[in-house]
């Protein structure tokens, strides 16, 4: 069996499997659990009843050199063997746009690996803490990508300097509003703005580049997905002739999608 770990900013979530090759399958559709911190993660397998049947641990890490250290100590007192995943300039058959690829966080790697063994020109939408989005062409060539604060970080920034508590709350609406209270006013604000940079990522990406599909990941990813299926806001206000059911799909797993790809690539399985 296998332990998969992906700790990015907000959560450390994890799968169990016992082959890495269904899990790397396009249409998997795992779900990933949530362990509090990488003492609960132990405990977590543990009590499962799975720790001892565990041959390798996979992990994807943003956190700090501090924190890495001490989910190694509990994996090494657990006897657990780990593989620790890097961002290269060429993986799976991927190349990295970026002349350093070491800085380019390791999540968003692999969700492009994950994203790109369809032989298409595919567009990778991560959104969590932050918001990625990346284009890879048919040839495997990763073309770049942006960055920009999520909804949380967004809501944080504004509320905590206005002296208002930040609430994980999506307006779920493509309609303009005008709010009468400082929460509202800044939840109807980002809800627009990020659905504008969708809107706006999408169609010019596609325009440009060819993209023949998307993909959508991270904690809040099938929201944004829904919502931009839902309202049609694609076909209406991008212009963009496609399919949306066909072409902008959620895929939760794809950090572990693409570190399951790179173990295999890499590894010695």
């Amino acid at each position: 069996m296998y332990l998969l770990i992906d700790w990015g900013n907000t959560r450390l979530k994890y799968l169990v499997v016992t082959t890495l090759s269904k899990l790397a399958d396009q249409q998997s559709s795992f779900a990933p659990e949530i362990a509090q911190s990488p003492e609960d993660l132990i405990k977590r397998v543990e009590y499962a009843g799975t720790k001892d049947s565990i041959s390798q641990v996979l992990i994807a890490s943003v956190r700090s050199d501090d924190d890495n250290q001490r989910l190694f100590d509990e994996l090494n007192q657990a006897h657990l063997v780990f593989f620790m995943a890097e961002t290269a300039q060429k993986a799976c058959g991927i190349e990295c746009a970026y002349q350093q690829p070491e800085f380019l966080g390791i999540d968003r790697w692999l969700a492009i690996i994950a994203g790109s063994q369809s032989g298409q020109t595919v567009g990778i939408i991560d959104i969590g803490s932050a918001i990625t989005l990346d284009v890879v062409n048919s040839r495997g060539l990763h073309l770049g990508g942006q960055i920009l604060p999520g909804e949380r970080l967004l809501k944080n920034s504004l509320l905590n300097t206005a002296n208002v508590k930040a609430e994980n709350h999506f307006v779920d609406s493509i309609q303009f509003e005008l709010g009468q209270s400082t929460n509202d006013c800044v939840n109807f604000g980002i809800e627009q703005m990020i659905l504008g940079y969708l809107i706006q990522g999408i169609s010019q990406s596609s325009q440009k580049h060819g993209v023949d599909q998307w993909l959508i990941t991270g904690g809040d990813g099938e929201h944004w997905q829904k919502l931009l299926i839902k309202r049609g806001v694609l076909a209406q206000q991008a212009n963009i002739q496609v399919n949306i059911q066909a072409n902008i799909q959620y895929r939760p797993a794809m950090v572990f999608q693409g570190l399951a790809q790179l173990y295999l690539d890499c590894g010695d399985t």
